[in-house]
């Protein structure tokens, strides 16, 4: 397994490149119409007004928090019930709240997310997703992957870094979000030989993370 570093020596960028980066890594696609489930994808963070907010916009939706304990040292809570607890204190009806608290990354969000929703039987035909706004690439395409059929929407918060807000249009102007996008970001090639398809990860002069296949993009 190649490891690499969570924030890794960032080149010079052309505007080509950040244009590239900002459409795979950010998901902009919100909605006025009422989603069967509202799923949460779990973070360290620690302001869930925002989930708060689509809770209250879109009150028939069912809503998913995701989340085990995270990247945080010394972290006891898992994040799906830290979420629900957060819902809850500012008046979100828990019966409307489902929990998930084994996963520890997008893709076993999604995974495990789908599993407690059909063993309530829900079968959603609308889809609105929570998460950082720089998360949201990788969210929908996961998400997309399993839901195929699905209309899916999103609902996003912009992470500040140093005190720094870091925003579509602006992440490539601060290093820590230059560190958090290029972590983001891989390119993968197919290659068939035979009846084989080989994942051929590429590094280039841009910093390319191979993140496996593109649920984890």
């Amino acid at each position: 397994m190649i490891r690499l570093p969570r924030t890794p020596e960032v080149p010079n960028l052309e505007p080509h490149h950040i244009e590239n980066i900002t459409k795979t890594v950010f998901y902009s696609n919100p909605t006025d119409t009422d989603p069967d489930v509202i799923f949460v994808f779990g973070s360290p963070a620690r302001n869930w007004d925002f989930v708060v907010e689509a809770a209250k916009k879109f009150p028939k939706a069912y809503i998913l928090t995701t989340g085990d304990r995270g990247l945080e040292e010394n972290s006891v809570r898992f994040q799906g019930i830290v979420i629900q607890d957060y819902l809850i204190e500012k008046g979100i009806d828990p019966k409307r709240i489902l929990v998930e608290c084994s996963s520890t990354n997008t893709l076993e969000n999604v995974l495990n997310g789908l599993k407690i929703l059909r063993q309530n039987a829900i079968r959603p035909k609308h889809v609105l997703f929570c998460s950082k706004h720089h998360h949201s690439g990788r969210c929908f395409r996961t998400l997309k992957k399993y839901l195929p059929d699905v209309q899916i929407s999103n609902w996003w918060q912009e992470s500040s870094y140093d005190g720094k807000k870091i925003t579509k249009d602006r992440w490539h102007t601060h290093l820590q979000g230059s560190n958090v996008y290029m972590a983001n970001t891989c390119v993968f090639s197919i290659i068939q030989k035979k009846e084989t398809l080989v994942h051929k990860f590429i590094v280039t002069k841009i910093y390319i993370l191979p993140i496996w296949l593109c649920t984890e993009l």
